[in-house]
């Protein structure tokens, strides 16, 4: 029983998990709890829907950044003329 509570501990550590993680757990706990004060069983769709939008943001941040990696590079290379 200790080696399955232990497990239990292990498993819910807050501090071990990656940060889509807390992100993921974090909106699901507000679209549950809003859902439940409002009384309204169509806003149990919100945690999915907080969880695809946060996940079109962190796409569109990594395009944007790899567009701004290249544009730098490209920029870089015209500065620095033939070789």
């Amino acid at each position: 029983m200790s080696k399955f509570l232990y497990f239990i501990k292990w498993l819910f550590n807050w501090n071990r998990w990656y940060a889509f993680q807390k992100r993921y757990t974090i909106y699901t706990a507000i679209g549950i709890a809003i859902a439940l004060i409002t009384g309204k069983a169509e806003l149990f769709w919100l945690p999915a829907i907080f969880i695809w939008c946060d996940l079109l943001v962190t796409m569109m941040k990594e395009k944007w950044d790899n567009f701004n990696k290249e544009q730098e590079q490209m920029l870089k290379d015209i500065s620095e003329g033939p070789q």
